[in-house]
């Protein structure tokens, strides 16, 4: 997303399509290794809620602007699949445009990104994650990824759970069920 023409400032915006769970970062230009660093560094954040080997980011979509260049680099650091969008096909990537509609009730087209500070765009993005969601059964974007994020936790625990209760019975009765 980004502002008037006469400035560089962006805003790079991240969807999680299965839990609509939204990471907002301020770039100074719409230049390859600028969108490089920072989705790198949204979606690294984003796979730390991980509790398990299952990655929760698997692929990415997007358009094909020229800052979009480097995306191998970022497939290779992730170990994510990559998409693009064919020309003028937004709605591939709808989740996207719907977010940057409600970012846009907040910051309308034309304001200058420079003047927002980090912590109001964080502070942005925090709104977004904790507003409910009809299509998430009225539950936030924050609710939803962290029961992503725990379920992978849970079956590693209860397999876990289970080699522990099967091992205790070969050692009570010195022979497996």
């Amino acid at each position: 997303m980004e502002g008037p023409r006469s400035t560089k400032a962006a805003l790079s915006v991240t969807v999680d399509r299965k839990s609509r769970y939204i990471i907002i970062s301020k770039v100074q230009n719409k230049k390859a290794k600028n969108k490089e660093k920072v989705l790198t560094f949204q979606l690294k954040s984003l796979q730390s809620l991980q509790k398990s080997n299952n990655p929760i980011v698997r692929s990415m979509t997007t358009d094909n602007g020229s800052e979009n260049t480097n995306h191998k680099q970022v497939s290779e650091a992730l170990n994510i699949k990559y998409f693009f969008c064919h020309p003028y096909h937004s709605w591939e990537k709808g989740s996207v445009e719907n977010t940057i509609g409600r970012v846009r009730r907040c910051i309308p087209k034309g304001t200058n990104l420079y003047q927002y500070s980090t912590e109001q765009i964080q502070w942005l993005e925090n709104q977004l994650n904790n507003t409910p969601r009809k299509c998430l059964n009225y539950q936030t974007p924050n609710e939803v990824m962290q029961q992503e994020a725990n379920k992978y936790k849970f079956r590693r625990y209860m397999k876990n759970k289970e080699a522990q209760t099967q091992s205790l019975e070969i050692n009570r009765w010195g022979t497996s069920s």
